[in-house]
């Protein structure tokens, strides 16, 4: 390996380790009197994780660890010194009463956990679940984590002893994340993953061009590769990823595989936003059983219906497909739908045959 390349595998193994520890220490369970001494070790060994924990802070604008963890009591031997400055920022890091919202720092009252070595792990089966047109699915996993598929969905599970891997290969899927810091939860769709400890959110494929997040419940973080990432428990095939944003509940974002990777960097970070009440419910009707519209235009309508029904719609016009939508229905009822456009938009609706449907403007 040249030099170049090990520099290379330095640096990722360095972000990597440093992300490990940010999902660990914003875990809601607090960390042990063993993990907060291995933590301090890890910050001591090498003045480069002091520099990355603060570029994280300050790329994430210390958002998402608001929480700060007195860890100036813990005795720990570095590993090997440090420069002055160095050890200066890490006392101060490890201050409380600096009151910076420093990444690393976490939970504002430490208690007791204890994690027995002999404690037994369940066994694990990699599954691969699918619906069918019109069909949702709810499943329950080992691990008290849950997901909801919806239809025409198809997602690949893959648990390890310290992962929990789901590839999301097809449709729509709602994912609510039992906690365990020591087991991350990694989602990943397209050039994508999303990674939890214990929240709720939501990832939709579009097309294969891009994918939607929405998280519904705590923080999850974001980050993209240069290229799609393989269904595959080989982690050796997995790109380098790069962190993009971390999220919290109420937010959004739409991801792109189509674009260059600065591109899809740039156009993640733009398009993430924070839903008001009513888009969030709009989102998350198909759960309950039906769609929201609310000024899309009738071609995005069309293809989200092609996952509730068997129906071939064609919308015969370019102008009739920008025509915007409104309005709620269920999603078993979607020809009675379709033919409630002739009397609400004035337009002519033909079934030509059994499963095909023709939406097209009155002759004048």
């Amino acid at each position: 390996m040249s030099s170049f390349e090990q520099l290379t595998q330095n640096v990722s193994e360095l972000k990597s380790q440093a992300w490990d520890w940010v999902i660990r220490l914003d875990g809601d369970e607090p960390l042990s009197d063993a993990e907060k001494a291995e933590f301090k070790a890890w910050l001591s060994s090498d003045p480069n994780r002091i520099d990355e924990i603060y570029r994280l802070n300050s790329r994430w604008h210390q958002v998402f660890l608001t929480e700060l963890a007195d860890l100036t009591e813990l005795k720990s031997t570095p590993v090997k010194p440090v420069s002055n400055r160095q050890q200066s920022r890490l006392s101060q890091a490890l201050n409380p009463a600096a009151g910076f919202a420093f990444i690393c720092l976490l939970i504002v009252s430490i208690s007791l956990t204890f994690w027995p070595e002999t404690q037994p792990e369940p066994v694990f089966a990699n599954t691969t679940y699918t619906t069918e047109i019109g069909e949702q699915k709810t499943i329950q996993l080992l691990d008290n984590s849950s997901l909801l598929l919806d239809a025409d969905s198809q997602v690949k599970v893959v648990y390890s002893d310290h992962e929990r891997n789901f590839w999301l290969q097809k449709g729509e899927a709602h994912f609510k994340v039992a906690k365990n810091k020591h087991r991350p939860f990694n989602v990943y769709a397209l050039n994508g993953r999303v990674q939890a400890v214990g929240t709720a959110f939501n990832v939709s494929l579009q097309d294969n061009r891009n994918f939607d997040v929405l998280v519904t419940e705590g923080k999850i973080a974001l980050a993209i590769a240069k290229n799609s990432i393989p269904s595959t428990q080989n982690k050796a095939n997995i790109n380098p990823l790069a962190d993009i944003s971390y999220m919290t509940a109420g937010q959004y974002t739409s991801v792109s595989s189509s674009s260059s990777f600065e591109q899809a960097k740039q156009a993640a970070l733009n398009n993430l936003t924070t839903l008001s009440a009513s888009q969030i419910q709009a989102a998350q009707a198909w759960q309950s059983g039906e769609l929201i519209f609310s000024g899309e235009p009738l071609a995005e309508v069309i293809t989200k219906l092609k996952r509730y029904t068997h129906l071939e719609i064609q919308i015969q016009s370019e102008h009739l497909a920008q025509l915007k939508i409104g309005g709620r229905f269920e999603v078993s009822r979607v020809e009675d739908w379709v033919k409630s456009l002739e009397y609400n938009f004035n337009l002519e609706v033909k079934k030509v045959s059994a499963n095909k449907i023709i939406i097209r403007e009155p002759d004048r």
